[in-house]
């Protein structure tokens, strides 16, 4: 079985820093900053969760995982144990991967900073695989080397790649006992989730006021099944631009685009109804996407004022950038530098130009 033990700071979703939902045990640089990047580590996007470690050597030996993995960038179908100390000083399992692909280097995120999911990730694993468990089911005690003997637990990493006898012979198997014993209790969100049932039922009056009271909250997740019905039933196009707005909320970006393109399909193109679709392209990493839309807002009137329009190109830049079309990307800088009347803008618009240039 290939295994990975990864220590983190102790927190209850892991789906972001609310809070109701702080980070805590996760050591000096988490205690000053009160931000941890495994904050994320249960967030299903699109149906994938990114896991982080902190890893100071910023490289994992993925051939003690798979000594066939000495030349590979990454190693397939690890079983990725996350492990934090809890309030009794214990490190106890909070959740695990199945079917991980483990990296050998950190993957920036293609994640933009839209609702301020901006890091890093070492391996991803589908939703599906993925089980986080409540606070009552964290009871299995994982040790540490310091206390309890060389092997015998996490060293001074904060991952254990788990090879010593009393790993391999006792303690594995009585984890995958555990982990098998334990599905059931997921809490983290999975792809049957954000089903559309395509449930055409009309909502009763105070169904409906419920559902505007959840979207106005902006609590999209308990939204959603009201969202489905009420556009099933009245096919409207408020109606799915509110499903729209809360499945890219709730990081479902491929699903938002969809339910974008039926707002189109039933209202038409203007500004409310494509002007988010560049940022949701962005999302999937679909460039080109990206690119045509981004130019399509800017025959609207609403992009007119410098502030949309530079945004705008913006856009536009980084998208080709990330087709390496930097060159065509550079133009799209300069617009903006000569342009923009803003000097922080045009500050970072000239550090970024400097960078691209030099590739």
């Amino acid at each position: 079985m290939k295994i990975l033990f990864c220590n983190v700071t102790y927190m209850n979703k892991y789906i972001g820093i609310t809070e109701d939902d702080m980070p805590v045990k996760g050591g000096a640089w988490v205690e000053k900053n009160n931000d941890a990047h495994e904050q994320w580590n249960f967030l299903n996007v699109d149906g994938t969760c990114y896991g982080f470690v902190m890893n100071k050597g910023n490289q994992f030996a993925i051939e003690r995982i798979d000594e066939s993995a000495s030349k590979a960038s990454a190693v397939e179908d690890v079983t990725v144990v996350w492990c934090a100390l809890n309030h009794l000083g214990e490190t106890v399992i909070v959740g695990w991967y199945e079917h991980a692909t483990v990296y050998r280097y950190f993957c920036d995120s293609v994640i933009t900073p839209i609702y301020g999911v901006d890091r890093m990730y070492f391996c991803e694993a589908n939703a599906d695989d993925c089980y986080l468990l409540p606070e009552n089911k964290r009871v299995f005690k994982i040790g540490r080397a310091s206390r309890d003997g060389s092997g015998r637990g996490f060293g001074q990493q904060n991952y254990w790649y788990a090879e010593s006898n009393y790993a391999r012979d006792e303690l594995i198997p009585d984890v995958v006992k555990f982990l098998e014993a334990h599905r059931r209790y997921r809490i983290n969100r999975i792809g049957i989730n954000f089903e559309d049932t395509k449930n055409s039922t009309p909502l009763s009056e105070v169904e409906n006021a419920r559902a505007n009271e959840l979207f106005a909250n902006g609590e999209y997740f308990e939204f959603l099944p009201y969202g489905y019905r009420d556009f099933y039933s009245t096919k409207t196009a408020d109606a799915a631009y509110d499903v729209a707005i809360a499945l890219s909320a709730l990081h479902q970006y491929k699903s938002s685009i969809e339910w974008h393109k039926k707002v189109v399909e039933i209202e038409g193109e203007i500004w409310d109804n494509v002007s988010f679709l560049p940022y949701l392209y962005q999302q999937r990493e679909m460039h080109k996407e990206a690119v045509d839309s981004a130019i399509n807002l800017l025959k609207f009137e609403e992009a007119q004022g410098d502030e949309t329009k530079h945004e705008i190109y913006g856009i536009i830049a980084d998208s080709l950038y990330h087709q390496d079309k930097v060159n065509e990307a550079i133009e799209w800088l300069d617009k903006i530098i000569i342009e923009s009347k803003n000097d922080e803008l045009i500050q970072h618009t000239v550090s970024v130009r400097s960078a691209w240039s030099k590739q």
